[in-house]
């Protein structure tokens, strides 16, 4: 708007030097024409034509700055187009820019409706998934009360073997590692048993183990240490049909059975048989480890038969036995974030053998708990001490 005002005053402007600029030439063109009667008329006359240079020299003054101000009046014309031309450019620029917006506010809108959305379904799910988590982990802490009523309480450990001790910590909820006792024709049989997996995987393992172990020893009266093993070998894998699928699941076993001394409290022998898992006596402050046999309990077999071999130690002195899983030894901690390792285990157990059985299981807790620290727990861990009088 301002554009075309000022181009509307130049133009006023040009107009009145036009019409002072008409004037004079059209009273000199009268003054031509007419007579000269009277003295005033020729003084008049004489006048206009003594001036006639100078009113030429008027005249073309007059031009100039006619052109100029027409020079001046193209160029504000000029600058008042340009201006407004840009001005418009500027405003329709801005028009589609508010457009853009006003359409990029609509789309920030109907996102922000969809992630909402998307949230308040998150929710819903999240809700339904924490549910199905609480009901999951009310079996499995279900599943957990059948699992421990499996296993011997501390009331019958006392009864059959005395001096002992049982370091159970399981990964998860539920472990795939158990420990087995029973007293059997003055025999008690001991195992500590480690299934394929841990946690509910496991744990099915597990209720399968035992009932295998009870059927064998406590029925069928097998007590042999290696018949024991060589019978469980056939049964798991005729209860899992590992004759005619693709399962391979099993376990690694340490079994231990204790011959009573008839004549005195106490036990004369010793017979172990273990399937990759093995037996570690300490005798007059000496530690030594009976190895198992290399394969385990069920899954793949590529020999004929599968045999597993007894080993027999008489109870003549003091000795401290311990079996257990690879739990403890495969656990990883310590500064440098290692395995525990069979050394730093045999070293361990060597100097606790001196140390009565309930202190035993107290510093050997603390220790594991120390050596993992923060890191998060490997695999399930067991451990059972016995100690034995000759």
């Amino acid at each position: 708007m301002r554009y075309f005002l000022g181009f509307l005053v130049a133009f006023l402007l040009i107009l009145g030097v036009l019409q002072l600029f008409k004037a004079p030439q059209e009273s000199l063109q009268q003054g031509d024409i007419h007579k000269h009667d009277t003295f005033f008329d020729d003084f008049t006359h004489a006048f206009t034509h003594s001036d006639e240079e100078e009113f030429v020299c008027y005249r073309k003054g007059h031009r100039s700055f006619y052109s100029i101000m027409i020079f001046l009046t193209l160029a504000s014309a000029t600058l008042a187009f340009y201006g407004y031309k840009t001005n418009k450019d500027k405003n329709a620029l801005l028009l589609q820019k508010n457009v853009e917006i006003e359409k990029q506010k609509d789309e920030i809108a109907e996102q922000k409706h969809e992630i909402e959305q998307q949230n308040s379904n998150l929710a819903l799910k999240n809700n339904e998934i924490e549910h199905k988590n609480e009901k999951i982990t009310a079996s499995i802490q279900y599943a957990k009360r059948i699992q421990q009523a499996i296993l011997p309480t501390p009331e019958y450990l006392q009864g059959v073997l005395q001096e002992y001790f049982v370091f159970y910590r399981p990964k998860d909820i539920v472990s795939g590692d158990f420990y087995f006792v029973t007293e059997i024709d003055n025999k008690v049989v001991l195992a500590a048993v480690d299934c394929t997996g841990h946690g509910v995987p496991g744990a099915f393992m597990s209720m399968i183990g035992n009932d295998i172990l009870t059927e064998i020893i406590n029925e069928k009266t097998v007590v042999e240490a290696d018949k024991i093993l060589n019978r469980m070998h056939l049964q798991i894998r005729k209860t899992l049909q590992q004759n005619t699928n693709e399962n391979r699941d099993g376990m690694d076993i340490a079994l231990v059975v204790l011959h009573k001394n008839l004549s005195h409290t106490g036990f004369e022998k010793l017979e172990y048989a273990g399937a990759k898992n093995s037996l570690y006596y300490v005798q007059n402050g000496n530690l030594t480890e009976i190895k198992g046999d290399r394969n385990s309990i069920g899954g793949h077999q590529h020999e004929e038969e599968r045999i597993f071999t007894k080993f027999e130690l008489q109870i003549d002195q003091a000795t401290t036995f311990y079996i257990c899983s690879d739990g403890v030894i495969d656990q990883f901690g310590g500064a440098d974030n290692r395995k525990f390792g069979s050394k730093k285990f045999r070293e361990l157990l060597q100097g606790l053998a001196t140390l009565p059985m309930h202190k035993q299981e107290n510093y050997f807790a603390n220790y594991m708990t120390q050596w993992q620290g923060k890191h998060t727990q490997t695999d399930d861990m067991l451990l059972l001490g016995v100690n034995l009088l000759g």
